[in-house]
């Protein structure tokens, strides 16, 4: 499905989404770009829902967990 003019289709990977700096960027720019309109998931393989910023237990980014190895095909996103 193409994303409407001018807006985009973004997929983050990080490998746990735990209490970090890499991990405040990465929710950062999720809340940012979605809050521009764009279309945006996190695909990860770890959050424990006690030890994750707000965004991520909230509701407030689209995450999507895999398992290691798992193959991601792109209609699967979002």
């Amino acid at each position: 499905m193409a994303a409407a003019a001018g807006k985009k289709s973004i997929v983050f990977v990080h490998p746990d989404l735990g209490i970090g700096g890499a991990e405040r960027l990465v929710i950062d720019a999720a809340v940012g770009l979605q809050s521009s309109g764009h279309k945006v998931a996190i695909l990860t393989s770890y959050r424990d829902k006690n030890h994750c910023f707000d965004e991520a237990r909230d509701g407030r980014c689209n995450l999507a967990r895999i398992e290691e190895r798992q193959t991601i095909a792109s209609g699967n996103i979002g």
